[in-house]
């Protein structure tokens, strides 16, 4: 009779051989190598790390100012702050801001011409006759108003548009220096204005609060103040049709106050 040998299978053999099929199918699929990543970084969707955040001219303010928390900046009144930007510009960027106000208050006078062509027979007429009773209607008079409201439309447009460009290649970068020398300046009155309401709001807390816990916050005004500077940073200048520099510095500086 023949021997046979039979061979059991031992747990170590199993072990091997599921570490064998596992390794086959790593060698079809190979994973990524395992990256660690510490819990503090955040990561975009493909794997890069995350640009950090541009702070916010919010956050600015309140980070100068030395106040701690969340203030909404954005919908708050702005102060005024023509007294205190009295003397901030040099008398040669004072007759530059003023040369470029003249200029855009002409361009307005022309949207303003341009709407008043006529455009009515009737009326122009009228008009004539009124200051000049018993002589003809001029023949450029009639071939103006001829054209009606279509060249009324289009010059008020054009005399529009040249405003908007002058504006916006000449007068913006102005306004926007105003802007940086202004912010500058409201810092440190925001700075001081929160120590001297810090030291007041303590003074009172001390003699009324009877020990009391009470946060301190910063008053109206003084949000207002920090509003405005959130604007500055922000470079938001208000715009009117027709342009103009005197409306787009209202509250924060006054160009037809006298310098000394």
């Amino acid at each position: 009779m023949k021997n046979e040998i039979t061979t059991v299978a031992t747990p170590a053999d199993f072990e091997r051989h599921a570490a064998s099929v596992a390794a086959g199918f790593a060698a079809l699929s190979p994973q990524p190598p395992h990256r660690t990543f510490s819990p503090s970084v955040k990561m975009m969707e493909d794997g890069h790390p995350a640009e950090p955040q541009e702070e916010s001219a919010d956050q600015i303010v309140i980070r100068e100012s030395g106040l701690v928390g969340r203030f909404e900046l954005r919908w708050q009144l702005q102060a005024d702050i023509e007294k205190l930007t009295g003397d901030l510009l040099t008398k040669k960027e004072r007759a530059e801001l003023l040369n470029l106000s003249a200029a855009c208050d002409r361009l307005a006078a022309e949207v303003h011409k341009a709407g008043l062509i006529p455009v009515n027979a009737g009326k122009v007429a009228l008009a004539w006759s009124a200051k000049n009773p018993g002589e003809i209607v001029p023949q450029d008079l009639i071939e103006t108003a001829s054209h009606g409201e279509e060249l009324r439309r289009f010059a008020k447009s054009t005399a529009k548009i040249a405003a908007g460009i002058f504006f916006d290649e000449q007068c913006l970068p102005v306004i926007k220096g105003v802007f940086a020398k202004a912010s500058e300046k409201l810092r440190d009155v925001v700075v001081d204005r929160v120590k001297r309401e810090q030291a007041a709001f303590e003074q009172f807390a001390a003699v009324f609060h009877d020990g009391d816990e009470v946060a301190y916050s910063p008053s109206a005004s003084l949000l207002r103040l920090m509003a405005r500077r959130r604007q500055l940073l922000d470079n938001e200048v208000l715009r009117t049709s027709p342009p103009s520099i005197a409306a787009s510095l209202q509250g924060i500086y006054k160009i037809s106050q006298p310098q000394g």
